[in-house]
């Protein structure tokens, strides 16, 4: 089996090396990018306010209820339980005197927002937006957020392109062209030919995670951030992203598998990975309650595995996502060996 195994990848690295080197190439530069953009936003009197408040721990106070709020209830409930008094007399002239004078003055007008108070506001809100109410404003965490929320989802949608791709031109690809008989007429088995197809998918996934990390170190050598992140924090966020293509993957590897045509299986894989970000999407708009049925198909995705900065700041539940994402990768493999193994080939592939 290694004998014809290692052929067999070599023969598909090669077919396939034109779009996994622009790959590697566009996710290596975007994480330079995501570096030199963090940079310019350290140096900005917003982001530096904000660390600070970060620091202090005042990012993720709840803001606290109005006095208006706390006031107004009980004051009715206490007038609703006094008996009526009689009309009292007029005080005295003194007296209505002195209590003029030892009455506090209304409040000054609110001066209006400068600029900066304005732009350090909008600042704060878009980082809690995108970290939560605990965003780490440490240099890796801007860098995350940037690469793969402020760059058009490019890093997110690549590994999965990928994954779909390389699924759908396993088993379906070569019974279109005719070329599955003369594959199998050598000694390989049909497992052995999945599984190049599986290794070859593995060495792409890999190498994603090591330009992603590669492009931030080496963007650090020439911009300047004010704490470098460690390997092993870049790699949970990398993985994380990569793990998702490996899911999506396994899915279009099974119904290449069943299917005799390339487009099937593409035009499914897609719509079903947009279908479950949408999903996703719509159960984590603010404001949706939990038992909200929004929510139902936020956990029917894939995508609700997905979260790049908490796998950086904490890494609390990147061994869970992970795990999960594998598990539906190694489901579309065994479902698709087993399919593969037991159905009859067309006379023409």
């Amino acid at each position: 089996m290694t004998k014809s195994l290692f052929p067999l990848i070599n023969r598909l690295l090669v077919e396939t090396r034109f779009f996994l080197i622009f790959s590697l190439i566009a996710l290596f530069g975007l994480s330079w990018f995501s570096v030199l953009r963090t940079s310019w936003s350290e140096g900005r009197q917003e982001t530096v306010a904000i660390r600070e408040q970060a620091q202090r721990g005042e990012l993720a106070k709840a803001a606290p209820k109005k006095a208006s709020e706390k006031k107004d209830e009980p004051k009715a409930e206490i007038a609703k339980d006094e008996p009526k008094s009689e009309p009292k007399s007029e005080p005295a002239k003194d007296e209505t005197k002195t209590t003029e004078a030892n009455a506090t003055p209304p409040a000054p007008p609110r001066p209006p927002d400068t600029d900066a108070q304005r732009q350090q506001r909008r600042a704060r809100g878009f980082y809690q937006f995108m970290g939560g109410p605990d965003m780490d404003m440490s240099s890796g965490a801007i860098e995350t957020m940037m690469l793969y929320f402020l760059t058009v989802g490019i890093p997110i949608m690549i590994p999965l392109f990928w994954g779909i791709s390389r699924g759908s031109s396993a088993v379906a690809a070569e019974i279109e062209r005719g070329t599955m008989d003369m594959i199998l007429s050598r000694p390989v088995s049909r497992t052995a030919y999945l599984m190049a197809h599986v290794i070859t998918t593995l060495i792409g996934f890999a190498l994603m995670i090591v330009v992603l990390i590669a492009g931030n170190k080496i963007g650090e050598q020439f911009h300047s951030v004010d704490l470098s992140p460690s390997f092993k924090a870049l790699a949970r966020p990398a993985i994380n992203v990569v793990a998702m293509g490996l899911a999506t993957f396994g899915l279009t590897l099974a119904m290449s598998a069943w299917d005799l045509v390339r487009w099937r299986p593409n035009m499914i894989a897609s719509i079903l990975t947009i279908a479950q970000l949408v999903g996703y999407a719509i159960a984590n708009q603010p404001g949706t309650e939990d038992d909200s049925w929004y929510k139902v198909p936020g956990k029917l995705s894939i995508f609700s595995t997905f979260y790049p900065i908490e796998g950086f700041v904490k890494g609390e539940k990147i061994g869970f996502n992970v795990m999960v994402l594998s598990a539906v990768f190694v489901v579309g493999v065994i479902a698709a060996i087993l399919r593969f193994n037991s159905r009859d080939l067309p006379a023409n592939s």
